[in-house]
């Protein structure tokens, strides 16, 4: 049995530094196109697993600037309470700010493990945690059993180093081919909503829960997709919402005028039901972003082209490579794509 003792009870907002760490985890981490969903504020900070539960990512974020290996360590304690837990985490990570080179050996790794800390340093970090472990006087931690499991649970820790400021993240979703032309700020008023989200799944205070899998944690509502920050992300480029039930696009009118309505609904359905398997397609994300890009490239350029004139000028491989858009679903995307540029240019 799981119990929760580290819910941040007074803390109805989610840091900066929590959303950079669950970014890292959807777009920077190894493996990180299987994390799917991410836990907010129950074992950890975030703690990231895939859609089956059989891989899970626990990350204690650690904000302060001037990290000592002594802090270093007293900041692990959550993830080892963690390691000696009833459930088993498969990855466990620290992500912190830039530290002292006098620290490491290495100082241009991002992500690394204990040995690339100077020894005399380790040691620190082990008397840092070993001293918070006392200080919580947690009896299901604090005993001679689990200390002597401190040396093999700093093998299994990897520490991230925060490279990367809040546009970068927002970026590294985003797989235009000239994604710098976007703005910072435009970048990051999406981060900050994404921050923002992060803060909503704190509110609710779940200390003293107990849980017996990780799975048990959606009970409590406090999980983000990956599919809801990816969708966040395209719906704010596009300056549209790509899902708004049965929506006509004011430029896709021409292509159902002749309809009835009942055929219309269905269409729409079928042609939302589509953007969705191929903006949700993993393996597929790439060929997608440069279809959009090229889209609104063509639109910015050719602002009273109609949606047809747009698709004829997309290159017949590109269209190919996308492959789960047929050319009705596609003249869908692209009219959705022109009324959501229209609207943020009016």
């Amino acid at each position: 049995m799981y119990k929760i003792k580290t819910s941040e009870r007074n803390n109805d907002k989610a840091t900066e530094f929590e959303t950079k760490s669950l970014l890292y985890l959807l777009t920077k981490i190894k493996g990180n196109s299987n994390v799917d969903l991410f836990i907010i504020d129950c074992f950890n900070d975030v703690t990231g697993v895939t859609n089956d539960y059989k891989e899970s990512w626990d990350v204690q974020s650690k904000g302060v600037s001037s990290l000592t290996p002594r802090k270093i360590g007293i900041s692990l304690y959550t993830l080892f309470s963690n390691y000696i837990s009833d459930i088993n985490f498969d990855h466990y990570i620290l992500y912190m700010p830039p530290i002292k080179s006098i620290y490491i050996d290495d100082i241009s790794a991002e992500t690394f493990g204990i040995t690339n800390f100077k020894k005399a340093n380790v040691t620190k970090i082990k008397e840092g945690l070993q001293e918070e472990i006392a200080r919580r006087k947690d009896p299901d931690i604090n005993s001679t059993s689990k200390l002597l499991l401190l040396d093999k649970f700093l093998e299994r820790v990897t520490f991230i180093i925060d490279h990367y400021n809040k546009a970068d993240y927002i970026r590294s979703i985003i797989e235009f081919k000239n994604v710098d032309r976007l703005e910072n700020t435009f970048l990051t008023c999406i981060f900050d909503e994404i921050r923002n989200q992060q803060a909503a799944k704190k509110i609710r205070n779940v200390f003293g829960e107990q849980l017996v899998s990780i799975q048990d944690a959606e009970k409590f509502n406090k999980t983000i997709n990956r599919k809801d920050i990816e969708l966040l992300v395209v719906n704010r480029v596009i300056g549209n919402d790509l899902f708004v039930s049965n929506a006509i696009p004011i430029y896709f009118v021409g292509e159902v005028r002749d309809m009835d309505e009942e055929d219309i609904i269905d269409l729409i359905q079928d042609c939302q039901s589509k953007i969705s398997r191929t903006l949700f397609n993993k393996n597929n994300k790439k060929p997608f972003w440069h279809l959009l890009e090229k889209i609104m490239i063509f639109i910015i350029q050719n602002p009273k082209a109609t949606i047809r004139g747009v698709a004829d000028l997309i290159d017949t491989n590109l269209k190919k490579s996308v492959f789960t858009l047929d050319d009705i679903s596609l003249l869908y995307f692209i009219a959705l794509v022109k009324e959501g540029i229209k609207n943020e240019n009016s």
